[in-house]
């Protein structure tokens, strides 16, 4: 099986209608090993319109405008574009592909072009659910290479080097997370597009959105109403065990931490989660269930510590069902495990919770109109009323 990359450059995207200026590609083999390289100068037939781009004062091709009027025009290397995108035993990838996609389709209705059917699959989407802490949601392709590579410097924009690029992006996320281009396809099959008799079909997973702000934002804390608290929320209830090999020494055990640490430690508490489930055990928020409670610092704004409000209820009101409080060291040492290694460990996979099985029920009416006020409570039902048909009678 062989690798295309791909990348397309325009003069103007002007009205939502591409005009491509050229076409680049790499095609290398399963050990990207460079086969081909190439890239196709096109006459746009329009102006370059190439200021303002994303803030971007001014976008610098590799060739220069006489060149490209002097190049043929998208009909002429039509057949040589599809050519490429329908050899068979092949995988096609791009950054930020569905553009391009959407590229082409211009050209094949300005033209008035039958429309050639491919499936792409977008690294730039694929980067962003693999490695969810490498940076912002669209990291552009010079910062996604500069991961897995040294810092390079490209002002020129040329198709063929940046088809490269992104074949270093693929080749350096297979390298950091030890899977091949196919095993990372099947667990992130969110990064398919399909350009399909003129309709670009992507997926989108239900509560993607939900999924990139939870991993995108940087912030670590969880409010009543975030999306941090409605995957945390899932996390605790349908967590699974990771394949990690740990002591099981949790068995029928569950284990908790004060709320006011998980609140503002959330990365940190779904790796705890984690690490309680493969070690046998489960995660409650509630302290009266827990057979072992962590005593994590909580500290006031002024760097005061504070004792932790749920174990003073607990040891006052209700002695005999205290959990076994340890400190966070003692607990990871019983897990085979330091604070530092701990604190490495990558954040679960939380993608499954996605699904809509794992999804809480529907609220009710009730539920959705929340609880009475007092007023409301005082207030008398209101009777029924019934409804009576009065059927005149016929005259004779």
């Amino acid at each position: 099986m062989n690798y295309i990359f791909f990348d397309i450059e325009c003069a103007n995207c002007q009205n939502g209608q591409a005009k491509i200026c050229s076409f680049g590609y790499v095609i290398t083999d399963e050990s990207f090993t460079v086969l081909e390289k190439e890239d196709w100068i096109v006459n746009p037939k329009a102006p370059f319109l190439l200021t303002g781009h994303r803030n971007v004062p001014y976008i610098q091709l590799a060739y220069d405008r006489e060149e490209f009027r002097k190049a043929p025009d998208f009909p002429r290397v039509y057949g040589q574009i599809r050519d490429l995108l329908t050899r068979p035993d092949s995988l096609i990838f791009g950054y930020a592909a569905d553009n391009d996609a959407g590229y082409l389709r211009s050209e094949y209705e300005r033209y008035q072009l039958p429309c050639v059917d491919f499936t792409y699959y977008d690294l730039q989407k694929l980067l962003h659910f693999a490695l969810p802490d490498a940076g912002p949601n669209q990291l552009s392709l010079q910062a996604a290479t500069a991961l897995f590579r040294e810092k390079i410097h490209q002002d020129i924009h040329k198709s063929d080097e940046d088809a490269y690029l992104t074949m270093l992006v693929l080749e350096g996320l297979c390298r950091q997370t030890g899977l091949s281009p196919l095993k990372l396809l099947e667990r992130y099959p969110v990064c398919r597009g399909d350009l399909l008799n003129n309709r670009i079909t992507v997926r989108v997973l239900e509560g993607q959105n939900l999924l990139l702000k939870v991993l995108g934002d940087k912030t670590d804390r969880i409010s009543p109403k975030s999306e941090h608290r409605t995957l945390y929320v899932r996390f605790i209830r349908h967590v699974k065990p990771s394949g990690r090999e740990y002591p099981q020494w949790l068995k029928g055990k569950r284990v908790g931490v004060p709320e006011k640490y998980a609140e503002r430690h959330y990365r940190d508490v779904l790796r705890l989660i984690q690490l309680i489930c493969d070690c046998g055990g489960r995660y409650s928020s509630i302290p009266e269930d827990c057979h072992i409670f962590l005593d994590y610092p909580v500290y006031t704004p002024e760097g005061d510590r504070k004792v932790c409000a749920e174990l003073q209820r607990l040891f006052s009101k209700h002695p005999s069902r205290c959990p076994a409080v340890l400190h966070p060291e003692e607990f990871f040492s019983f897990c085979g495990l330091t604070e530092e290694a701990f604190s490495a460990l990558p954040l679960p996979e939380v993608e499954y919770l996605l699904d809509e099985r794992y999804a809480p029920p529907p609220k009710t009416e009730k539920e959705q109109k929340g609880p009475l006020s007092k007023r409301q409570r005082r207030r008398k039902p209101k009777k029924e009323r019934e409804t009576v048909v009065i059927i005149p009678k016929e005259k004779g």
